[in-house]
């Protein structure tokens, strides 16, 4: 068998104006990749923020467009331009956006290989004919005919488009990975605070936080207990309001968190009340510090999460089951330990950063023809 060892040309479109978990997520992929023998990474970031600073002090070549400063056509024709001086193999596209772009880019380009990452289904999936149903229906029609490949970050996701009639040789699932803590993680809680419970994340819908603070007032009787919010978002006044309104004293914001490692050493549970979700980064990361999560059984998370093992999955969002499984954490350190320790072992086996990066590598390879090629 003939072996090229060509390297691989890769780049990366993402959204930067936002540090959410989809660009977390290519940040530390990136970042990872640009270590790789066999893979040459940049990226095009749209929006100076805090994903581009990362990548640039990761020593990564970083590319700026503000889409304030230009039509949809200029940034077609600006990122022509730069990926032809690049000679690109392959372009990894990381949103809805990004997708039509890329694919316009790689039609003049000629013979550049698609790749994209669906980091979780649209969260307002309205049936009305609007114009981001439209973009929407777009994009999952473009996927679907001209990507090389889609990858899903969680078989739920890789079940829905193949439902919607994705081929199975197209879409390919690989997980989110996180580096793993290189601090140390003891898993034993602190006993002179009170017992805190803390969620973060964009506040938007989706996430549904208000049943984080009706679980808040469900427990509020319980002086040891305290509940914590980190993030911001479009929903923080209304969110603010309803503590206000039911007098919550167990219960605090700590608005937007740069650095998430001091969130998660002020918190002995992570808890999730997402509606749907793929494979939050916050769970991993709360999980890789031996912070049991306690999170409702939907999309993704039973592919992170086995239930009373190295966490709790919580059957239809139900609130008082919730406040069950918090308590009996709470109470009984002994349980509390052995599922943090399971929890952490189950990051390093199979949700460390090396292991998504050797997946996309692997794809990456096989579908510019710097390998084998298996996907057609």
């Amino acid at each position: 068998m003939e072996i090229n060892n060509k390297k691989c040309t890769v780049c990366h479109l993402v959204s930067g104006d936002l540090w959410a978990g989809a660009e977390v997520m290519a940040f530390h992929l990136i970042r990872t990749m640009a270590d790789s023998n066999s893979i040459s990474v940049s990226a095009i970031i749209f929006n100076n923020g805090r994903l581009a600073d990362e990548l640039k002090n990761a020593g990564v070549d970083v590319t700026v467009f503000e889409e304030s400063r230009y039509s949809f056509p200029v940034l077609v024709y600006k990122v022509f331009r730069k990926l032809r001086s690049k000679k690109i193999d392959l372009i990894h596209s990381h949103r809805q956006k990004e997708n039509i772009l890329a694919l316009i880019v790689s039609v003049l380009l000629r013979n550049t290989g698609l790749v994209s990452t669906l980091h979780g289904m649209p969260e307002n999936p309205s049936t009305k004919l609007t114009i981001h149903s439209i973009i929407r229906k777009l994009n999952f029609f473009l996927l679907s005919r001209f990507f090389s490949c889609t990858v899903a970050v969680s078989n739920d996701i890789r079940d829905i488009l193949i439902n919607r009639g994705f081929s199975k040789r197209k879409i390919i699932t690989i997980h989110n990975g996180i580096p793993l803590p290189s601090f140390d993680t003891d898993s034993k809680k602190d006993t002179s605070r009170s017992f805190t419970i803390g969620t973060a994340g964009r506040l938007v819908p989706v996430k549904d936080f208000g049943l984080f603070i009706d679980i808040a007032f469900f427990l509020r009787n319980h002086q040891n207990i305290h509940f914590l919010l980190a993030g911001d978002g479009p929903l923080e006044q209304d969110l603010r309001c309803k503590v206000s309104e039911l007098g919550l004293n167990n219960f605090s914001f700590s608005g937007k968190i740069d650095d998430m490692n001091l969130f998660y050493k002020q918190i002995d549970i992570f808890m999730n009340t997402s509606i749907h979700e793929g494979i939050p980064m916050t769970i991993l990361e709360a999980m890789s510090r031996g912070i049991p999560v306690i999170a409702p059984c939907v999309g993704g998370l039973p592919e992170i999460i086995e239930n009373g093992v190295d966490g709790f999955l919580i059957q239809k969002r139900n609130l008082m089951h919730y406040a069950g499984k918090s308590m009996l954490l709470s109470n009984d350190l002994a349980v509390y330990q052995i599922m943090a320790q399971a929890a952490q072992e189950k990051i390093k086996k199979r949700f460390s950063v090396s292991i998504m990066t050797q997946s996309y590598i692997g794809v990456y390879l096989e579908i510019s023809g710097c390998s084998k090629s298996i996907i057609r």
